[in-house]
């Protein structure tokens, strides 16, 4: 049994492996896409930004500790402490980025005549200085004690993960009813009286976009969640003492999460069509470079080709006096036969 639990630790960290580096390159393009950006108003962007960060982060510390217990084939070993504060930190930001993101997408839908003209970001500030001293504390917290004393975790982070759990849920299912709400008042073309205005139509539609885009994220982030809950409470209450059944639990939770990172990624691009049509844009571009850069590698080397006879010497040599003293040598034993 206990080196089934080994065989299957290998394997998924394997997995977990994998997954983190096809998170790593999305995030970054996903980061270039939002930053260049000037379609989505500020404060979103600054957030999505966050998230991506935090993605990153997250991705960066699980690929090199997961390399580094691979390669000496230790994954049982403990994470030193700098991989846990930063694999720790970029969770703790994701998880709470749900929350503000759609804070944000309630103010954009109460005050849709004037929010695109709004263009401070002081909803994203004021988020950070939430988000990021309390992944910096919790973080460091956890990254003192480590996975071997995961079941001697404070109550204060049993705490975080049940508010995140239950928040992340909260901001999913408002986030979902913003979109009924801001379909619905679309549908019924309710700005078309004098009363409202161009910016607010192009609010109202940007609103039911970014609904879409961010719905499966905060499903996502949910999930990420819940299973991080699950696994705190399991830490936290002892229900698993068996040290093999709760690494198999801890990568099968960091598994899960670099799923949902992936997937938190891709349907931020691929559910905003602005977004999309940028990335795919781009990718053709490097596609063409490519194809060009491969062109002209092929023409240089036929260019610099040299035809050779049966002896291994050139036919056709590169100096053009050394060329008509070889046709002169052919044309004598021409004529000579």
């Amino acid at each position: 049994m206990e080196q089934f639990i080994v065989l299957i630790c290998y394997a998924i960290s394997i997995i977990e492996l994998i997954l983190d580096v096809c998170v790593l390159p999305i995030s970054v393009l996903n980061f270039y896409l939002i930053f260049k950006t000037s379609i989505i108003h500020i404060n979103l962007r600054w957030l999505l930004i966050c998230q991506c960060s935090g993605v990153t982060i997250y991705a960066v510390a699980s690929i090199v500790d997961m390399s580094i217990k691979l390669s000496e084939n230790q994954i049982f070993e403990a994470p030193n402490k700098f991989a846990i504060i930063t694999r720790v930190f970029g969770l703790l930001v994701c998880t709470q980025i749900g929350i503000f993101l759609t804070i944000e997408r309630v103010i954009a839908t109460l005050v849709v005549r004037r929010y695109e003209k709004y263009r401070k970001p002081f909803i994203a500030v004021f988020s950070f200085t939430i988000i990021i001293p309390m992944s910096i504390i919790t973080s460091y917290g956890e990254g003192t004690k480590g996975i071997r004393t995961y079941t001697q975790m404070e109550s204060y982070t049993v705490l975080l993960a049940y508010g995140c759990t239950v928040t992340n849920l909260a901001a999913y299912l408002i986030l979902i009813f913003l979109n009924y709400y801001n379909t619905n008042a679309y549908k019924r073309r309710i700005f078309t009286s004098n009363s409202h205005s161009l910016t607010e139509r192009y609010q109202m539609s940007e609103n039911i976009r970014t609904s879409r885009q961010l719905s499966p994220s905060l499903l996502l982030h949910f999930i990420t969640n819940l299973i991080g809950q699950v696994l705190t409470l399991v830490g936290y209450y002892q229900l698993v003492t068996d040290e093999g059944l709760l690494w198999l639990l801890y990568v099968f939770t960091l598994s899960v999460n670099g799923i949902a990172y992936f997937f938190i990624q891709l349907t931020v691009i691929q559910c905003h069509p602005f977004l999309r049509r940028q990335a795919v844009q781009m990718l053709r571009k490097l596609c063409v470079i490519k194809s060009k850069i491969y062109s002209l590698s092929s023409t240089s080397e036929s260019r610099n080709t040299v035809m050779l006879g049966i002896s291994g010497n050139t036919l056709i040599t590169a100096n053009e006096r050394e060329a008509d003293t070889h046709f002169q040598m052919l044309s004598q034993f021409w004529h000579k036969k």
